[in-house]
């Protein structure tokens, strides 16, 4: 009985071709390596022999020429990678050799892949990473940082520090104008205005109030502060005191209304905070003790009360909290003084009242300057709210309840300032007025009493 061989004719299984059994396809390259294995053991009945020894030859050294993809076929590309070659052995004892397709990528240019090295030091998790080495520059010298080639180059560091105007600008209003600095640069603007900076003469005495003023707030720092401040304060309550009393000529009276001003502000305080208006205060013993008058200087046109509204509303733009006091302010003392105008004089009386007391220089100074002093000011909501009603009220009934008694008639040209004293005391008396509020002082829970064991829930 025959028995049957190994095929002669089979398919390739990568294009389809005919191709004889352990050979390469002509078309694609693939190599029928189950053939060769079916091959090299399959011996006839007849003759048996001895096992086919499997020879597999060591990989080529790395420095042997390797075939470009460009000269491989297609099939060497996809075929899987093998460098071994099968030696088979038939009845004849020849043996056949089939090495199989490469896969070796050729070095680059760059030399042959390194691999990754497993004795690279580890960086210890939360270490900083060592600073990598830079190359250096093409003339040899060494990298210096931009800092310092910018505060080695004078130039470059100058055209660094250099501003545009509109920066310039608002680091001057945000960092270097805070109100109170903003308060004495309009107040001089003010005295400017009225004609009072113009002429050295006239400017003696009202400039010696704000020097006093100075030179006294610096030796009362000394004394009470490790370090001297910018005395801003006290240049705007020398300055309140030139726009209000205006003085002609240079005497002591002004000189200790300057001290006592200051030394109030200083010394009369609750909570760091100065208990009276250190200006309206000024103004009472200028008034009462030294009989000083209170002329008004700055202007009784519309335009000069233009000026002042302006001013006073860009400081306003700095404080914006403030317009609860001011607002309030106005409007009760628009509607008390148009009450009792229209109670006194009737209709008639009550534009001639409001164009006197509402439109005029002298009250809406008062309402954006004075009554907004930050330091004598509340500044909790509802307090700034009541704050600003007392002294409009008072503002406007003071002078008429003044007016009714001849003794202290004279009193009325102060009643703005006594208003504003209300004002002070209203918010000295309630603690939270500057937004510190007292602590609460709770009863301390006692635990409740135990039952026993054994006892019930219910009534016994």
């Amino acid at each position: 009985m025959a028995t049957a061989g190994p095929p002669t004719q089979i398919f390739c299984r990568l294009c389809g071709r005919m191709m004889a059994p352990a050979s390469r396809c002509p078309g694609c390259g693939w190599v029928d390596r189950i053939g060769l294995l079916a091959e090299a053991s399959f011996t006839p009945p007849a003759r048996p022999s001895a096992p086919v020894p499997l020879a597999l030859p060591a990989r080529p050294p790395a420095s042997a020429p390797t075939t470009t993809p460009e000269a491989r076929p297609l099939g060497s590309l996809i075929a899987p990678t093998f460098t071994d070659s099968l030696s088979t052995s038939g009845a004849t004892g020849n043996t056949q050799s089939v090495p199989a397709p490469s896969l070796a990528v050729p070095p680059t240019e760059a030399g042959p892949k390194k691999e990754p090295s497993l004795t690279a030091p580890i960086r210890p998790s939360g270490s900083p990473r060592p600073p990598s080495p830079r190359a250096p520059s093409p003339s040899g010298a060494a990298r210096v940082p931009h800092s310092a080639a910018a505060a080695r180059s004078p130039a470059t560091a100058q055209r660094a520090r250099t501003l545009s105007p509109r920066a310039w600008l608002k680091a001057l209003w945000k960092r270097h104008l805070p109100p109170v600095r903003l308060v004495w640069v309009f107040l001089a603007i003010l005295l400017w205005n009225g004609q009072g900076l113009r002429n050295f003469a006239t400017a003696q005495p009202l400039l010696l109030l704000p020097l006093v003023a100075v030179l006294a707030d610096l030796g009362l720092q000394a004394v009470r502060f490790p370090r001297v401040r910018v005395p801003d304060a006290a240049i705007a309550n020398g300055l309140f005191l030139s726009v209000i009393l205006w003085p002609t000529q240079i005497s002591l009276a002004l000189v200790a209304v300057a001290v006592v001003t200051v030394g109030l502000r200083h010394a009369a305080r609750v909570a760091s905070h100065p208990i009276f208006n250190p200006a309206a205060a000024g103004v009472l013993i200028a008034a009462t003790v030294f009989a000083l008058p209170q002329p008004w200087h700055i202007g009784i046109t519309r335009w000069d009360t233009l000026l002042v509204a302006v001013l006073g509303l860009v400081l306003w733009s700095k404080a914006w909290p403030t317009w609860r006091i001011w607002g309030t302010y106005f409007a009760c003392n628009l509607i008390v003084v148009v009450a009792v105008a229209d109670l006194l004089g009737g209709s008639k009386a009550v534009p001639l009242v409001l164009q006197t007391s509402l439109l005029g220089t002298t009250p809406v100074f008062f309402g954006l300057f004075m009554v907004t002093e930050p330091r004598t000011a509340p500044t909790a909501r509802v307090a700034m709210l009541v704050f600003g009603s007392l002294v409009g009220a008072s503002a406007a009934l003071l002078p008429v309840l003044f007016a009714e008694y001849t003794a202290i008639s004279a009193l009325g040209v102060l009643a703005p300032y006594l208003a504003l004293f209300v004002g002070n005391v209203f918010t000295v008396a309630l603690p939270s007025a500057r937004g510190i509020r007292r602590p609460a002082t709770a009863p301390v829970p006692t635990p409740a009493p135990r039952r026993p064991a054994g006892a019930g829930s219910g009534p016994s």
